[in-house]
């Protein structure tokens, strides 16, 4: 077969094709049609394989009619031989494809007699589409001039549309993964990557394209909290055992960057349809934030649990230590002996620490509520941290602004904190070091926070450059009694965890060994600007007039009693409220009324203070009543007008400061102030 030498182009064989078609009708053409075309070009031979070939082939005429069609492409496009023979190329070729068929026609042309291979869609006789590969050549006859298009078909609709079928599915996973806020990462059996979605971009520091192929334990690199050690590689351990496996509790995830985080991660097999695995996937996400809250959530929930029992020992305790204080300070009064005197003054002094102890324990009760007043934090903590460092060779700096927002704070409570926290930091560095305690406002956007809430905040930030916290302890800090000093009891740090926690703010600890420690105070700012003066240390005031106690206690009556009288009152008590309401009504009725009223606050197996001072109240809505708690720093301590008391003293108290308190409540008694009902 010759090859053509020149080429003629596709839009004059076009016209020649329309001069042709116009000259004669189609089965009349200049080229024989259908078998007789058949027999001219290849006899029997062309004709046996054009006809059992499993492939459809047609011979088209350079005007795009057909000569002739083998039974394979009848069958491809359900059209007749018959029919064929009426129609052109175009009529099979969908819509969407029609110009580039032509666009196809003019490559096979200047293709110069070799064989163009392409993919479109055709149209079936019934209407439906067909995709199919063609194999296109245009043939020459003997002197060298186009005479027809020799093209081959073969149908791949279903393997098309399994293919787009499968192209969607992969789309519609990459998007899905893309959308999934865990990370996500599927590996080999060899344990190397394959898929990366765009979280576990983010949490690993690699790319999909970076990490295509790397093994996993290149780009997932995760690691043990506790202890700081490599963690097994999750992948070997799915393939090993067949089966979803969940890392450990506290596995860090180190980023690329060096970044640490907290995931939580799951491994799965991948399987195929025989069940056999062919990968595995991991699925993990960042837990840091939420790590932190829980943690958070367990220590107060340790210390709740502490200040149910604080709360019920400091109570027993302060009503003990009542009774002492009284016996110790009325033998004090009565002794004419200087040597017993000086040891009751040390007794007394024990005492008081010993009273110390017990507002320390009320800390984690919910009675140990603060005290608040509203002052500027940086003289406070300036002050502070200088007592608590006296004497000590550390050098310390406060870097403490001006312009720090107000605070309401109780100043007793906080001073507790930061004692604790500095004492702890001075004994990190035994031979000296550096102590820097700096102060900034905050504020907060919603969220930004695990357990705070948007909003103003002053950060106190007090840094050493001592030893450090090993970081399996570092979580346990603030942990009631957990101690690794000697002779630590293990309460400073609880302590100071819970005061913060009940000033609306938060603790937290930074340490690297070697480095130093850093702790920060947050605590809520202020709006007011009110700084009330410090009560003075009250002296002994006597009175006179008759005193109503109630306690369930007999120890305490007797000596609270004794006290009472020594400063000039007559005293009657009672048990509890119902006794102390007969003992009351009783005065009145013989003329002989009551001038003030002590109440203990909680009785057991009786009516206490708070229903007692109602009914008095009914009757009498002047008469001064103080509430007595072992509770120190209760609710009712800290607010007695709330509730219908005019004054409050907290267990155990001193004779001098009782008798200050009576002395100013008989006084706005004899002013005529009514107290609430």
């Amino acid at each position: 077969m010759l090859r053509m030498r020149h080429t003629i182009p596709f839009s004059t064989m076009r016209k020649k094709s329309r001069n042709l078609d116009s000259a004669a009708p189609h089965h009349q053409s200049a080229i024989p049609t259908g078998a007789a075309f058949l027999d001219r070009e290849g006899g029997e031979l062309f004709r046996t394989v054009f006809e059992n070939s499993a492939a459809g082939i047609a011979l088209v005429e350079l005007s795009g009619r057909f000569l002739t069609v083998n039974p394979a492409y009848s069958e491809i496009y359900g059209y007749s031989r018959e029919e064929f023979l009426r129609i052109d190329f175009l009529t099979l070729t969908h819509q969407d494809d029609k110009q580039l068929s032509l666009d196809v026609m003019k490559q096979v042309i200047a293709a110069r007699g070799r064989s163009v291979r392409f993919s479109k869609r055709y149209v079936h006789r019934d209407g439906h589409t067909i995709w199919a590969e063609v194999k296109s050549e245009l043939m020459y006859d003997a002197k060298g001039e186009p005479s027809y298009f020799i093209t081959h078909v073969n149908d791949v609709t279903e393997r098309t549309l399994a293919e787009k079928a499968l192209f969607g599915e992969k789309e519609r996973l990459r998007v899905t993964l893309r959308c999934i806020g865990d990370g996500v990462i599927t590996t080999d059996t060899e344990g190397r990557i394959v898929i990366m979605n765009r979280a576990a971009e983010l949490l690993t520091g690699w790319s999909q394209d970076e990490a295509a192929g790397t093994p996993l334990s290149s780009v997932f690199v995760i690691k043990s909290e506790p202890t700081r050690k490599s963690s097994a590689n999750p992948v070997q351990q799915v393939l090993q055992t067949g089966r979803t496996v969940e890392l450990e509790n506290h596995t860090l995830l180190v980023s690329r960057d060096g970044t640490e985080r907290s995931i939580a991660d799951s491994g799965s097999p991948i399987r195929d349809a025989k069940g056999g695995t062919i990968g595995v996937v991991l699925v993990f996400r960042d837990v840091t934030e939420k790590a932190r809250f829980l943690e958070s959530a367990e220590k107060a929930q340790r210390l709740e649990s502490l200040g149910v029992l604080a709360g019920g020992i400091a109570h027993d305790f302060n009503n003990l230590l009542t009774g002492i204080y009284g016996n110790v300070e009325l033998a004090r009064g009565a002794s004419q002996s200087p040597g017993v005197n000086g040891f009751l003054d040390a007794t007394l002094n024990t005492l008081t620490r010993a009273r110390g102890l017990t507002q320390q324990l009320l800390t984690f009760s919910k009675s140990g509520m603060p005290q608040r007043r509203i002052e500027k934090l940086d003289p406070f903590v300036r002050e502070t941290v200088q007592f608590a460092s006296s004497g000590s060779s550390t050098a310390v700096t406060c870097v403490l602004p001006d312009d720090l927002w107000l605070c309401s704070f109780d100043p007793v409570q906080m001073g507790q904190v930061i004692d604790n926290i500095v004492i702890n930091a001075l004994q990190a560095m035994p031979a000296g070091g550096a102590l820097t305690v700096t102060a900034e406002n905050l504020t907060l956007a919603p969220g930004s926070h695990p357990t705070l809430a948007g909003g103003r905040f002053v950060q106190i930030s007090i840094r050493d450059s001592g030893e450090g916290i090993p970081r399996e302890t570092l979580g346990r800090i603030f942990d009631p009694f957990f101690t690794t000093k000697k002779a630590g009891s293990g309460l400073g740090l609880s302590i100071a965890f819970s005061v913060v926690s009940r000033h609306g703010g938060t603790i937290e600890v930074e340490s690297v060994i070697g480095q130093g420690t850093t702790f920060r105070i947050v605590l809520p700012a202020a709006d007011a600007a009110s700084t009330p003066a410090r009560a003075a240390d009250p002296s002994l005031e006597h009175g006179k007039g008759r005193i109503l106690l109630m306690d369930d206690e007999e120890r305490i009556r007797t000596v609270v009693t004794a006290m009472l009288r020594r400063i000039g009152y007559d005293v009657e008590s009672a048990a509890e409220g119902g006794e102390a309401l007969r003992v009351f009504a009783a005065g009145a009725a013989a003329g002989r009324p009551f001038d003030a009223v002590v109440l203990d606050l909680t009785v057991h197996g009786g009516m206490g203070g708070t229903e007692t001072v109602a009914a008095i109240r009914r009757l009498d809505p002047a008469i001064p009543v103080i509430v007595a708690s072992g509770y120190a720093d209760g609710p009712i301590i800290s607010d007695p007008g709330r509730y219908g008391f005019t004054a409050g003293i907290a267990k155990p108290f001193r004779l001098s400061v009782l008798s200050q308190l009576l002395g100013r409540c008989l006084r706005q008694e004899e002013r005529g102030e009514t107290f609430p009902a």
